[in-house]
């Protein structure tokens, strides 16, 4: 179909474009669009993975929805580690 790609083509005319989170299974990527505040989220924790997760809550703010995006991250397997931090009382 020589029309297969038409919507990608007018994207790029228009300058228009999405975050995509790349992850390897094996040998193939998988590719998952992301939106601002996703994005923001997973650059936060990519950033500084010993950060604590609030300071990554705060950069991605109030449009996260981290309990879709903890279901989502534990079903595809994004997670690698959790750390607990002792907190000083």
């Amino acid at each position: 179909d020589g029309h297969r790609f038409d919507a990608v083509r007018a994207a790029f005319a228009a300058h228009r474009g999405e975050t995509a989170f790349v992850v390897r299974e094996g040998f193939a990527a998988r590719v998952h669009a992301l939106d601002a505040a996703d994005a923001a989220f997973v650059r936060a924790l990519l950033d500084d993975p010993r950060a604590p997760l609030a300071a990554a809550l705060d950069a991605a703010g109030p449009g996260l929805d981290f309990t879709r995006w903890l279901a989502c991250a534990l079903r595809e397997g994004w997670l690698a580690a959790i750390d607990t931090l002792e907190v000083p009382s």
